[in-house]
This record gives structure tokens, C-alpha cells and sequence, in this order.
């Protein structure tokens, strides 16, 4: 600008069908209605950015007449986002940027020169990724059976990229209770016709987290319940009181179930003390003592090692003759006389703490793992609602806030403190499908 301070106006700021988003100017100006461009100009270089879109998709673009100082020739780029949609500008002549005075950022980008009443067309070859690349997601899932064995209760955490998914669905296996997408809580929805649950997610990269209810006693569990392929997956499962697990399958790992923890030196000893209880007093007791090894050897603080003692020493003292003689055979009999009491005060020692505890256990299943609420344990299943093409209608609820009953359990135990309700006898329990299965700490 030359000259004086003054107004002017500038029609045309605007092609046609666009709405204006943004004004950046360094003079005092202001956007008609109409689209013209009121600014108060004076002396100097001066550059005015307006920013404007089309609401619907852009097929054309067409350059107006337009009265001085508009030039009769202007220079066009255009910005391409193949992720979106794929096109090729037609119509116009394109110009190398390299000889205009195009801003550096825009000297990057195709050029094209245009005049009053050419018209640039976009004509489109694809919209959006026809091929996009594979989700890329990952599951974490802490699986907590109930203290009934009645059900469970889940938390997955997915992290990952979505490229070809944008609505994360469940299986009906799996019922929803809450779920935060970037700690924001989405609304759980089920499609007109499908009687399957999930959220909507509009970002590529994706932090979730959903609490969720298996409402049934199984002993297969599905991998994922998710309508989706993850790259990885980890599940932690938590036991209550006076369960034990006893068996896995399915897995790419070797949990710490009971028959894992089993060695062959183990079963070596149980077979042998078994074979020598049958020998010595008949097979019943042999049997009976296969039985009983195989239920306690892998329990914490069992009588193991002194079994072998006592047995080696009723064998010796079997075969030692009874008849007064040698004086040898003697000092020997009554030195393994007080071996087997020595043994047997030993046992002693071991095995009364031992059944003690299992009988407190048996009947105080609590007593085994003071209970305290996990940090990962789910948060409050509230009653949550769904969303459908005709409206909204109530999921139901989805159950009471565990930490809250979890409390009150606590302080009616206290209450109640030495009288019990129901006596709960020790588990073992088999379950299917899980990979990492751990007890809570």
C-alpha cells in the first residue's frame, strides 16, 4: 500500500459456497456478511490470511471476476491428503512454483495459474484407504474369578493403532460395564439388530480401558472377546481364597498351575512312599497313601522328606530279628527304636502346624491371603446406557461397586469376629484359555 490512511473494500475475498473460518490480519479489517473485505490500510507491505471451507465435498472450484486492485491472474496450490481421499486436478495450467512468489511453505506444493472465470476440478480417484494396513493392538487383561466361582470380572487394557477398525465390539460372552477411551468414559452402544455391545472410536491411536462380567461358570475362556485381532495378548488371572488352579491349556506359556509345580524327583517320592506303604502294612494303606501324598506334597510347609525316614526305619526294624543274641543286633534295634520315636516326634512337629492350618484355611478360606483390593481391580460397574438408531434405552445394571462391597465385607467380618456363616472347604480349580495366570499379591 502507497499513500495516505484509508478505507477500502475488496469484494470476491471468498470462492463461491465457502464459509469463513478465520481472519489473520495485521490491520484493522472486518469480514462483511456479504463476503467483502473492509480494511482501514495505510502505508506499507501488509499480508492478510483468511481461512474458509465448503461443507460438502468439493468437486470444483471456480475463480469469480473481480474489480481492482484484484489482479487478472492469481496462483493456486493445492494440498493433497491421499489418507482421506485420492484426486486429480484438472482444468488449470499448471506453473513451476519456483518462478512465482509463493510463501516458502506453499512453494512446495503443485502451482496452478488461474484467471476470471477458470474453474480447477478435482476429479476423484478413490476416497479414503481402500488397503489400509492391519490393526496394530495389544490386550492386557487382569481376570478375576469370583469367590463363588460363579463368574467373573475383567479389565482390558488395548493400546495400539486402529487403522481398519472404528467400532470396538464384544462378543456376547463378554458384558460390558464401563469403558474410558483416554480416561474419557464413551457411551456403550448396540446396533439396530445385533445384540452385541462396543463403543465408537474415531482416533488412530487408541488407549482403552473396559471393565466387563462373564455371568456364567466355565471353565473355557475365549481369548479375547473382542470382535478385533490383537498382535499380543496377556492375561493375569487372580484367584480368590482357597482356590488353587489346576490345570491350563491353550496358552503359549507354562503358568504356576498345580500339575506344573509337579517335578519328576516329586512324583518319584510319592510313588516310592506309596510302593512302601503297600509293601509293609497291604495295598488299602498303599492306595491311601498315594492319595494323601498327592493331595498335600504340593502344599506349603507339607511333611515331605520324613516319610522316607519313618518307612526306612519300619522296613529295618522288620527284618532285625526279635530274639535276644547278638549283642550287635541289639545296640542296633534299640538305636533305630529311638530313630523311629525321634522321627515320629518330628513328624509331629511338622505335621500339627500343617493340619492346623489347612483346617483354618478350610474353614476361613480368607485366612489363606488376607484380602485386599488389587490397585488394577476394576472400577465401580455403574449402571451404564445404550444408544441405538431410535433412541436411547438402559443397559441395566451392570452390578455394585466392588471396592464398596468389598469394605463392607470387611467391617461385617470384624463384627462377626469367630462366627461363621457357612464353612467353605479348598478347591482345586480348572480353567481353560487364560495365558498367565498369578495370584494377587
Amino acid at each position: 500500500m502507497a499513500g495516505r490512511a484509508r478505507e477500502i473494500t475488496l469484494d470476491s475475498v471468498l470462492l463461491p459456497d465457502g464459509i469463513p473460518l478465520g481472519l489473520d490480519s495485521p490491520l484493522p479489517a472486518r469480514l462483511e456478511a456479504d463476503g467483502r473485505l473492509r480494511l482501514q490500510v495505510r502505508p506499507g507491505h501488509w499480508a492478510l490470511t483468511v481461512t474458509a471451507h465448503h461443507p460438502s465435498p468439493v468437486a470444483e472450484l471456480t475463480l469469480g471476476d473481480a474489480s481492482p486492485p484484484w489482479p487478472s491472474e492469481e496462483v493456486w496450490v493445492f494440498a493433497a491428503y491421499p489418507q482421506l481421499r485420492q484426486v486429480e486436478p484438472t482444468g488449470a495450467e499448471p506453473v513451476d512454483p519456483r518462478q512465482t512468489r509463493l510463501p516458502a511453505p506453499w512453494a512446495r506444493l503443485p502451482a496452478y495459474l488461474m484467471r476470471p472465470g477458470g474453474t480447477l476440478r478435482l476429479v476423484q480417484l478413490r476416497r479414503g484407504d481402500a488397503d489400509p494396513d492391519p490393526d496394530r493392538l495389544s490386550l492386557e487383561r487382569d481376570l478375576w474369578l469370583d469367590f463363588g466361582g460363579g463368574g467373573y470380572t475383567l479389565r482390558d487394557q488395548i493400546r495400539g493403532e486402529l487403522t481398519r477398525s472404528w467400532r470396538l465390539q464384544v462378543d456376547d460372552a463378554l458384558a460390558l460395564g464401563q469403558v474410558l477411551v483416554g480416561g474419557e468414559p464413551r457411551f456403550i452402544t448396540r446396533l439396530p439388530g445385533s445384540s452385541q455391545t462396543g463403543v465408537e472410536v474415531r482416533q488412530g491411536r487408541i488407549d482403552l480401558v473396559a471393565d466387563s462380567r462373564i455371568e456364567e461358570r466355565t471353565n473355557s475362556l475365549p481369548a479375547t472377546g473382542w470382535r478385533l485381532d490383537f498382535q499380543s495378548l496377556r492375561t493375569r488371572l487372580h484367584l480368590p481364597p482357597g482356590w488353587d488352579l489346576l490345570a491350563v491349556s491353550g496358552t503359549d506359556n507354562l503358568p504356576d498351575s498345580w500339575l506344573n509345580r509337579w517335578t519328576l524327583l516329586d512324583l518319584f517320592l510319592v510313588l516310592i512312599i506309596a510302593l512302601a506303604v503297600a509293601r509293609l502294612w497291604g495295598w488299602p494303606w498303599g492306595i491311601l497313601a498315594l492319595i494323601a501324598m498327592v493331595l498335600i506334597w504340593q502344599e506349603p510347609d507339607a511333611p515331605q522328606m520324613i516319610w522316607l525316614n519313618l518307612l526306612a526305619v519300619a522296613a529295618l526294624l522288620r527284618l532285625l530279628p526279635t530274639q535276644p543274641g547278638r549283642a550287635t543286633m541289639a545296640r542296633l534295634r534299640r538305636f533305630l527304636v529311638l530313630y523311629q520315636r525321634g522321627s515320629l516326634v518330628l513328624l509331629a512337629v511338622i505335621a500339627v502346624p500343617f493340619l492346623v492350618e489347612e483346617m483354618r484355611t478350610g474353614i476361613y478360606p480368607q485366612l489363606e491371603r488376607p484380602w485386599t483390593l488389587p490397585a488394577q481391580a476394576p472400577a465401580a460397574m455403574a449402571p451404564m446406557q445404550e444408544e441405538s438408531a431410535e433412541g436411547a434405552e438402559p443397559l441395566g445394571d451392570m452390578g455394585a461397586d466392588l471396592e464398596m462391597g468389598l469394605d463392607q465385607a470387611m467391617a461385617d467380618r470384624k463384627q462377626q469376629s469367630g462366627k461363621p456363616t457357612k464353612a467353605l472347604s479348598k478347591s482345586l480349580f480348572t480353567i481353560f484359555g487364560v495365558t498367565r495366570p498369578e495370584k494377587p499379591t
